[in-house]
């Protein structure tokens, strides 16, 4: 009887196994599984009226996939890959019908199935990005089948409509290729919008034609943002520019030419007071729509100081601030819907000035910026036990559509985004997709503050997140990630190890303590009883060998790999500061130990640079935040 029932049991978890769902992630709205089967060697592609996809960046990555199983295109192979809008294939339609029968896809322009079987493989959207989508899933699909392929089919849309990563290019350019690169890592990531925050008080990146003299000398040129769109197209990307048109100004206060145009002390803001500042704003404006033809502007508007000039202290005086700031709102709104374009903005200031949401044309786009929320980490302005912010139904209540905008790096985080910046994010996604908002920002402010390749695996599961909200699994987007983009099977020993690297990321001023920049920060290390990274030194080692001794099986990005090895590294350093820095600061006898100090850190500096060097210019806005010798290496 026993022995009867132990067949039963393994003959049905054999045929569990057998149909179980492939590792997925984003994981599809419904997955069914089918037979299984040996992927043949050869294969047939067949478009369906999506000529213009034959090299489409996921056909390319299919191919790539298919090739890379052994499985090369023939003109004669029974093996069919299909693709196909829905609304034009009839192959489509009459497979989403016989899926109909169990499941539903939805009206929505980014839907798609995929079906497999030993017949072939049929990808069908309801627009040219759905395909898209859906040959990265088919792709995933097949990679994650290392042997007998898994058959079945598979629906799935986005739990946000808006999916934006904004890049900083103010405060530090990288090099132009690093940015073409970042456009696939973030389409196969699943954004759909690259937010691009082109001025602030460091830099203006756009060189405008009308107003040529403030940006930066490795600024973009209209006909390079041109070629980028072209791109980005290409990538099913839409480049949504962000120019800062009150507050952030001192990329033009500064110059010269618009230094009257400061408002007050300091200049920082726009002075909306002034009759130039709108034939400035609005020649940006104006400039700016001309080479984007995205729907949305985003006009900044945050971080604004009360005036500080004689004619706007006397304007808030007679008027109100929340007139001050309504009125120059507005007419940036009216400047932005010339060009018939809709405006986004940061929400922050309609919340420190209550009452002038109420003035505000409620066409606007909020993007409502909560950078410690969801972190589990003591620094949390609140924890919001798995609630949204307030703000998120304030705005809502008031006929505003709503982004939610973590960040996944700001303030004092360095080096990558360690837990709590990934929570942020990844929190963020999944309560705005049950809380129905419009989308989510992802924010990535100050470049210099991480090695520029460490930030893809924080990139990707804000990414997965975004698209699969609830559903989102962060051990199989884990496991997704690693090997799409390494090409590595992620095992027990990488899973602790990148846990250790995710809690014992120093901030800003565990860095100093452990860098001992200054007295203060030598005379805190010495006084603590145990500072980040104490007697953490063996799982340090250990992390960074690991890691190491894994570059030999990376079979994608090994460039990149290289930055995620350095991160692994320079925790081990810092642990190996932190287990000897008492001898070295104290006792006279430790020269050797001193001068192993030295040594190390010129070694650690010298591949930061290094890393630094292959995609950042050393010029000239990178001054205020990249200078390694105060950081104590």
């Amino acid at each position: 009887m026993h022995t009867r029932f132990l067949l039963v049991f393994l003959l049905v978890f054999a045929t569990l196994a057998a149909y179980a769902q492939p590792l997925l992630s984003p994981a599809p709205k419904r997955f069914v599984a089918g037979e299984s089967f040996s992927l043949p060697s050869s294969y047939r592609l067949s478009t369906s009226g999506l000529s213009n996809m034959r090299d489409d960046p996921g056909l390319v990555k299919l191919q790539e996939m298919l090739q890379g199983r052994g499985c090369r295109e023939s003109k004669d192979a029974e093996f069919v890959v299909e693709l196909g809008l829905i609304s034009k294939s009839k192959t489509c339609q009459q497979a989403l019908a016989g899926i109909a029968s169990t499941d539903h896809l939805p009206d929505h322009p980014e839907a798609f199935f995929v079906r497999l079987s030993p017949s072939g493989a049929l990808v069908g959207g309801r627009s040219p990005r759905a395909v898209y989508y859906g040959l990265l899933s088919l792709a995933q699909w097949l990679d994650a089948s290392a042997g007998s392929t898994t058959g079945g089919w598979l629906l799935d849309w986005p739990s946000l409509d808006h999916r934006a990563y904004m890049i900083d290019s103010a405060r530090l350019m990288e090099q132009k290729d690093y940015y073409r690169k970042m456009l696939r890592i973030l389409s196969e990531s699943r954004y759909n919008v690259m937010l691009w925050h082109l001025t602030d008080y460091p830099a203006v990146t756009l060189r405008f034609d009308k107003h040529p003299e403030p940006a930066d000398p490795n600024a973009w040129t209209p006909a390079e943002v041109r070629e980028l769109h072209q791109l980005a197209r290409r990538f099913h990307i839409d480049l949504m520019p962000e120019v800062e048109l009150f507050g952030h100004a001192g990329g033009f206060t500064r110059h010269p030419r618009y230094k009257q145009l400061g408002e007050g002390r300091g200049g920082g803001s726009f002075n909306p007071l002034h009759p130039e500042t709108y034939r400035l704003t609005g020649d940006l404006v104006q400039e700016t729509a001309g080479l984007f033809p995205f729907a949305l502007f985003h006009a900044g508007l945050d971080e604004v100081n009360p005036p500080t000039s004689a004619e706007g202290e006397a304007f808030v005086k007679e008027h109100g601030m929340n007139r001050w700031l309504t009125d120059h709102i507005q007419k940036i709104h009216a400047q932005i819907t010339t060009e018939k374009r809709r405006m986004v903005m940061w929400g922050d200031m309609l919340l420190k000035r209550p009452g002038t949401a109420f003035a505000m044309p409620r066409d606007i786009i909020i993007y409502d910026w909560h950078y410690y929320c969801f972190e589990d980490s003591p620094r949390a302005v609140r924890d919001y036990s798995g609630q949204p912010p307030e703000t998120w139904s304030y705005f809502r209540q008031m006929g505003f559509d709503v982004v939610a905008a973590p960040a996944l790096s700001c303030g004092s985080y360095r080096l990558w985004p360690d837990y709590r910046r990934i929570n942020n994010c990844v929190n963020s996604a999944t309560l705005a997709a049950e809380y129905g908002l419009l989308g989510l920002g992802v924010t990535v402010w100050a470049p210099a503050r991480y090695l520029p390749d460490s930030i893809w695996y924080s990139t990707r599961l804000a990414g997965d997140a975004a698209w699969a909200g609830r559903q989102f699994a962060r051990a199989a987007a884990d496991a997704a990630f690693f090997r799409d983009f390494y090409g590595l099977d992620l095992n027990p020993q990488d899973r602790r190890h990148l846990d250790f690297m995710l809690h014992n990321t120093p901030t800003q001023g565990d860095l100093n303590t452990l860098l001992w920049v200054d007295e203060d920060s030598r005379k805190r290390f010495l006084e603590s009883r145990s500072v980040l990274l104490s007697d953490r030194l063996r799982e340090a080692e250990a992390a960074a060998d690991h890691f190491e001794t894994r570059l030999a099986d990376v079979k994608r990005h090994r460039a990149e790999y290289r930055d995620f090895v350095l991160v692994a590294r320079v925790l081990e350093h810092l642990a190996w500061r932190a287990e000897h820095g008492r001898r070295i600061l104290t006792d006279p006898a430790a020269g050797a130990l001193r001068e192993q100090c030295r040594r190390r850190n010129q070694q650690l500096l010298d591949a930061l640079v290094a890393s630094w060097k292959l995609s950042r210019h050393g010029d000239p806005s990178t001054g205020q935040y990249h200078d390694p010798q105060p950081h104590g290496f």
